[in-house]
């Protein structure tokens, strides 16, 4: 994976409790491997600015 690929593809942030956000992009397969291992996902179209860490 180049640098470009790397940048545009989805992530993964994961919270306490399980909680995991999924940016836009990931399969609906790839999200029900996610909810059978017992996490809680939820989409995000953008992460927020306010969540980003450099």
């Amino acid at each position: 994976m180049g640098y470009a690929e790397a940048v545009m593809a989805p992530r993964i942030n994961q919270r306490l409790g399980g909680k995991l956000e999924l940016e836009t992009g990931f399969s609906k397969n790839y999200s029900i491997l996610i909810l059978k291992r017992a996490h809680k996902p939820t989409s995000h179209l953008l992460w927020e600015v306010s969540k980003l860490y450099f």
